[in-house]
């Protein structure tokens, strides 16, 4: 599984999820920055991540 970080251009359009907050969900198209991958507040660790669903 490849994850991205916050910050890091995304290189393909698609549906993207946070590992750690299964429930954050969000769109984005090829060349956007990934945004901050976060839960009420909560954008600090290891598990931060974004892996695309679709």
């Amino acid at each position: 599984m490849d994850t991205y970080k916050p910050g890091e251009k995304a290189p393909r359009t698609g549906t993207i999820q946070c590992v750690k907050h299964a429930e954050v969900v969000k769109h984005i198209k090829a060349g956007e920055t990934f945004p901050p991958c976060d839960n009420w507040g909560d954008h600090t660790g290891p598990g931060n991540v974004w892996k695309y669903t679709t």
